[in-house]
């Protein structure tokens, strides 16, 4: 079996369990809040300060700290945010846009072309 099939194996096994899917759903929360607080000028100690707690706190939690519910929600709430939750296919593709007044902020074309090629290459391994 070559290096390529045994690390395919590998991560067609990891997609079974729950922490894979966990860390999937952290690295998305946590990579939009960068982009909002980016979008938005906010400093790591800013947010600690919004939400009452120490920046060394608020750099643990961006760097991958384990999230509850409420966590993402006290830190979405601190960036104007809210938090929403949706559950797909695991062979899916899920593109998030948000709407504003009629207008539809969709995406950065970065992070559409990041979703696509992920995808394709969960279609690939199958």
């Amino acid at each position: 079996m070559s290096l390529a099939e045994k690390l395919s194996r590998l991560i067609e096994r990891s997609e079974q369990t729950d922490e894979y899917w966990r860390d999937i759903a952290e690295t998305d929360f946590t990579r939009d809040l960068h982009a909002r607080m980016k979008r938005m000028s906010i400093s790591q100690a800013e947010l600690a300060r919004r939400m009452g707690t120490s920046r060394p706190h608020v750099t643990k939690l961006l760097n991958g700290g384990n999230f509850t519910l409420n966590t993402m929600v006290k830190l979405a709430t601190a960036l104007g945010g809210t938090v929403r939750i949706h559950i797909a296919d695991p062979d899916t593709t899920t593109i998030w846009k948000d709407e504003y007044s009629g207008e539809t902020l969709a995406a950065s074309q970065e992070a559409a072309e990041e979703v696509t090629a992920k995808a394709a290459k969960r279609g690939a391994r199958r």
